[in-house]
């Protein structure tokens, strides 16, 4: 297990036995094989069925060839639990905490160039574990902060997602009381700002480009977004977003005040390619983060 509070690591290793699984809904319509990270709770949809693996507040979903890693917060700080590859078709899954002592709230985490980079929203700051040197390194695309969310230069820097050789951050710009709209900041591999994209959404999450049309979630404004026109519309505040070759799925939640959300629930809208929709239904929880397990999700990075 690493450790990150102070950029330090650690061989300790924790594994952590997942309770029983709890099913939600037996017949949900939905192809494929799901995992949806909530503040209630980690989901797996398979077989059209919709478990529930682990309670928790979970966000970033990533993989690499072997292993699933997902940001749970903990309290005040977080961990990345890391799960072997073919997990979701064991009915007793077991979990390794790979990275402890994290920062509380980090939101999207990916693996980029061989490494599993995090956006650690709160600090205005990204960090990368590089797993060959075996450290830490950390980067402020837009400086650091002074005064904490109340800094001028607060992005809430949300999503990475790299493209065709180019990295993407997404800033929430916390548009509902800033005022600002969010932006999609292109950066080197240094994280240096090279490109600021204003767009036309409020308090933005995720970002994938497929078939060279730019998806996000306008999630103020309930939307999903491609190539800058909204091309659906729900009933919740769009966040968590996967792009297959036949199917597109989104995460909705209730918009509730931070200290009222862990009483929140969320939905998932299943869309066909052509955006009309499949399907809808309840989650018991706030969708923060939806992966495709059984076939290529666009929303990872280059596709791993």
């Amino acid at each position: 297990m690493v450790h990150a509070q102070r950029l330090e690591v650690s061989a300790r290793t924790v594994n952590i036995q997942f309770p029983g699984r709890h099913t939600v809904y037996s017949e949900v319509d939905v192809s494929g094989t799901y995992l949806i990270a909530a503040n209630r709770g980690l989901f797996l949809i398979r077989c059209g069925e919709l478990t529930l693996l682990l309670r928790g507040n979970f966000y970033g979903i990533t993989r690499d060839e072997r292993s699933w890693y997902i940001y749970e917060s903990v309290g005040k700080v977080g961990r990345i639990l890391k799960l072997d590859e073919g997990f979701e078709r064991e009915m007793e899954v077991k979990a390794e905490v790979a990275f402890a002592d994290l920062p509380g709230w980090i939101h999207q985490i990916d693996m980029i160039d061989g490494s599993l980079v995090m956006t650690d929203t709160p600090n205005n700051r990204i960090i990368k574990w590089d797993f060959d040197a075996e450290r830490w390194a950390e980067f402020y695309p837009l400086g650091k902060l002074d005064h904490k969310e109340q800094s001028a230069n607060y992005g809430h820097i949300n999503s990475i997602y790299k493209h065709e050789g180019s990295i993407y951050l997404v800033c929430h710009n916390q548009t509902v009381k800033t005022g600002r709209q969010s932006e999609i900041l292109k950066v080197d591999s240094s994280f240096r700002v090279t490109e600021r994209i204003v767009t036309d959404s409020s308090c933005a999450h995720n970002l994938i480009i497929h078939r060279g049309i730019r998806y996000h979630c306008d999630s103020t404004h309930q939307t999903l977004k491609a190539g800058g026109k909204a091309v659906f519309e729900s009933q919740h505040f769009t966040r968590g977003l996967s792009i297959s070759d036949n199917q597109i799925v989104i995460g909705g939640s209730v918009f509730m005040r931070r200290e009222e959300r862990h009483n929140g629930n969320g939905h998932l809208y299943v869309l066909h390619p052509d955006y009309s929709i499949r399907t809808s239904f309840l989650i018991p929880g706030m969708v923060q983060e939806v992966r495709r397990m059984d076939q290529r999700d666009y929303s990872f990075s280059e596709c791993v």
